[in-house]
């Protein structure tokens, strides 16, 4: 039977309120996260639905994208990207709370020595911000592309609408 070591004895005390603003930030990322992957699921599970104009749909890609219309197929593709960002940044909301304990954690003298660059990083929200707009207005061209260049039945393509 093994014993686990005893914590280490701190220089000072807990700094609670940078504690639970680093917790709240944690979890304010979380929340943020989980609506956009259950968005994306949403959205892929709806491109899985869609049907050709056979009523018939055509898996791709050992079933994760429907390949029954170019809308579907890109639409899949677009939540499935939605998934993997929702994902990497909830790993990294977890390593920079990670990051920001072991700081709190740090003491010279009795007093804290964390810097406020370990808490105030504004990169991480910037890069999910664009990112974000990265995306969506790929998703926005693409769609307005698709929509550009499919044919009617009548043969012609869809053309802005006459005044």
């Amino acid at each position: 039977v093994s014993v686990a070591p005893a914590p280490a004895a701190q220089d000072g005390p807990l700094m609670t309120k940078s504690f639970l603003a680093s917790e709240r930030t944690m979890l304010e990322w979380l929340h943020t996260i989980l609506a956009l992957a259950f968005l994306a699921i949403g959205l892929w599970r709806y491109s899985l639905a869609m049907q050709d104009a056979e009523g018939s749909v055509v898996p791709v890609a050992g079933g994760l994208l429907n390949g029954a219309t170019t809308s579907s197929l890109t639409l899949g593709v677009y939540a499935l990207v939605l998934v993997v960002i929702a994902l990497s940044f909830g790993w990294k909301a977890v390593a920079m709370h990670a990051t920001r304990l072991d700081q709190l954690l740090v003491f010279d003298k009795g007093k804290p020595v964390y810097t406020s660059d370990v808490f105030n990083r504004r990169t991480v929200p910037m890069a999910f911000a664009a990112i974000m707009g990265l995306a969506l207005a790929t998703q926005l061209l693409t769609r307005v592309v698709l929509l550009l260049s499919d044919p009617r039945p009548g043969g012609a393509a869809v053309s802005a609408p006459s005044a």
